[in-house]
């Protein structure tokens, strides 16, 4: 049986609601030979590599990368970012890479080539460099909406590259009316496709334009440690930074 947080299992299901995403290419890779990390040809492998290239060249470069599990943003510009097709394979091993190392974390069952999409961001973060941007989660159960909160919590900025990045971060953290009724819209829409618990996320164009980019099951998804449906499990787990954070 798929795993339900697999692309492969939830993309179809909503690539073809009425919700702003970006092109998207899948391409399978379901047994992973953990000799490509040390040099070694795989003729499997070679022909993902050249499945991505090709789908990349359709897009245009910079494309977005990630498995059908994770994108590795935190490492940004040596994973999911690929700014040109000499940079693809070695990010695709990037990838694999990071996700073997992850004990009892995802899987791969293959990749995601997708449009990049230039988002509302102020700032980066982490070693990676990755930008932050205006992002939102919400938690939806079959057409109900649960929650919604922002998709980071300060207590997630790592290394920022500016001083007043509190202030930024705020500035795009805080909602409109309008957002709030579109993007309930949208997230009742993507609910009503697929039965159960999940959470559903949205980023901001710099035009504005508000975009579906990832879904995940609900009960595996992190919520901030000051929203009251975030399960005791998880706030055991994380502890609970981000109510430190509101006195800062």
């Amino acid at each position: 049986m798929m795993n339900k947080n697999s692309m492969f299992f939830w993309w179809p299901k909503v690539k073809d609601l009425p919700i702003p995403s970006p092109e998207t290419y899948m391409v399978p890779y379901k047994k992973i030979n953990t000799k490509i990390l040390d040099g070694q040809t795989d003729k499997d492998f070679d022909s993902v590599i050249s499945q991505l290239e090709n789908y990349a060249d359709k897009l245009g470069y910079p494309v977005f990368l990630r498995t059908d599990e994770f994108s590795g943003k935190h490492s940004w510009k040596d994973t999911c970012f690929v700014e040109s097709k000499r940079d693809l394979k070695k990010h695709v091993l990037r990838l694999v890479e990071e996700t073997l190392m992850m004990m009892f974390g995802p899987g791969i069952q293959g990749f995601a080539i997708r449009e990049f999409l230039e988002l509302d961001s102020r700032f980066t973060s982490h070693y990676g460099e990755m930008p932050v941007a205006c992002e939102r989660r919400y938690f939806a159960d079959n057409g109900s909406i649960r929650c919604w909160h922002p998709y980071w919590p300060p207590s997630a900025i790592e290394n920022p590259s500016i001083e007043n990045w509190r202030k930024e971060l705020m500035d795009i953290q805080t909602p409109t009316d309008e957002e709030v009724k579109l993007l309930t819209h949208y997230a009742e829409l993507v609910s009503k496709r697929l039965s159960g618990y999940w959470s559903i996320d949205f980023c901001r164009k710099k035009d504005g334009i508000w975009y579906l980019t990832d879904m995940a099951l609900g009960e595996q998804s992190y919520h901030w440690a000051t929203c009251p449906n975030a399960p005791p499990e998880m706030l055991e787990h994380y502890g609970n930074p981000d109510r430190k954070e509101e006195s800062k």
